[in-house]
Formats: C-alpha cells, sequence, structure tokens
C-alpha cells in the first residue's frame, strides 16, 4: 500500500485534504441541487380564463365596462334587463341583452317574466 501519512509527496493518505475536500464538496452539491429545485417548473396555476367584458347603453349613453358578476348585480337591483343594448370586444354592433347567448343563459333563464299589471280597482283575480 502507500505510505499514509507520508509527507514525501508521494501520494499518500491526508485526511485533513479528505475533511476540506467533503466539506467544499458537499457545499457546491448543495448549491447544485438548490439550483436545480429553482429550475423545476412550480406547481401548475390553472390558467385565467378569459372574462368577457360588456358595455352598456344607458339613455344614449355608454356605462361600463362590466363583467357577468357585476350585470347579474344590476339585474338584482333592477336596473339592467333584456332590452338594453350591450356591446363587447370581437362584436360587430351593439345588441339587445337578451340577443346575446352569454348574457341570456347567464342573467335571464333562471329569472320569471315580468308580474301582470294589477287589477283595476274594483275586479278580482
Amino acid at each position: 500500500m502507500g505510505n499514509i501519512g507520508g509527507g514525501d509527496g508521494s501520494g499518500g493518505f491526508n485526511p485533513a485534504g479528505l475533511a476540506a475536500g467533503m466539506i467544499i464538496g458537499g457545499g457546491v452539491g448543495s448549491q447544485i441541487s438548490g439550483m436545480m429545485q429553482n429550475m423545476r417548473p412550480a406547481s401548475p396555476v390553472p390558467p385565467v380564463l378569459p372574462q368577457n367584458i360588456y358595455h352598456i347603453s344607458v339613455n344614449g349613453n355608454q356605462a361600463g365596462p362590466f363583467t357577468i358578476q357585476q350585470l347579474r348585480e344590476l339585474v338584482s337591483q333592477g336596473q339592467f334587463n333584456k332590452s338594453f343594448h350591450v356591446w363587447a370586444q370581437g362584436m360587430a354592433n351593439w345588441d339587445l341583452a337578451g340577443n346575446i347567448k352569454e348574457i341570456n343563459d347567464s342573467l335571464f333563464m333562471n329569472s320569471p317574466p315580468p308580474p301582470p299589471p294589477p287589477a283595476p280597482p274594483g275586479t278580482s283575480t
């Protein structure tokens, strides 16, 4: 075997050098591991679904933009209905809200029709 502990430069065993090499190697390995983890893609984030934004015509004036949820709130407050003109990006012209599938299906399909007018006085219903 080789000369263990011999200081003659013949390539003998050097415990201090071995320890230093292990410490340096461990540090470099840890840094490389950290870099590899940073390169790994993060947990997949679901894409944000595009949301249509609508403008409405109120007494000839443009209002908005509004999301479907905001339009739903206007419907519940009685401030928006099928007869309002609506426009969104990609539409050639303004159209009635009741003619736009997304608006009609989201806001008006489950709502009852307006109630009948009150009966004239003196008549029974």
